[in-house]
């Protein structure tokens, strides 16, 4: 398995700097390396997925996964437990919105084999800035086999 993450140029849109983060997980077949897939890409708005199989970083239809989202803008590593997710196939369908686990971060219930993508908008006011925002928008790309 190997793991790709970009961060895209700010933006500003109006009263808004809207940041895209993004990252992926690839599975390169039965004898690739097995790699951290909780690990950091080095985002500062990072999704991480919670419950793979132990062994092996692969999903299978009818897992129920969780995932959370990591503010690292600040330089420190911050939880953020009640931010909405979404769960959608690579096309772009809209599977689920996220059930909140009690612990912090969304459940997900993974329906059939394909590419899906989870994401996450963080939506704040500027500190630095009065009436302007920072929203960020994070996603991560896996397949299901």
């Amino acid at each position: 398995m190997l793991k790709a993450g970009i961060e895209f140029k700010p933006v500003i849109v109006g009263d808004e700097t809207r940041t895209e983060h993004a990252k992926t997980l690839f599975f390169c077949g039965p004898n690739a390396p097995i790699i951290d897939w909780q690990g950091n890409a080095d985002l500062s708005l990072e999704i991480y997925p919670q419950s793979w199989n132990p062994t092996r970083a692969h999903m299978k239809p009818g897992d129920t996964t969780r995932f959370v989202v990591v503010d690292k803008s600040t330089g420190k590593y911050a939880l953020l437990k009640d931010l909405p997710m979404e769960l959608h196939r690579i096309d772009g369908a809209l599977v689920a919105t996220g059930t909140p686990a009690r612990d912090g971060g969304m459940n997900f219930a993974l329906p059939e084999p394909g590419r899906y993508v989870v994401t996450a908008t963080y939506r704040r006011e500027d500190p630095k800035v009065a009436g302007h925002w920072l929203v960020d928008t994070s996603t991560l790309t896996f397949d299901v086999k």
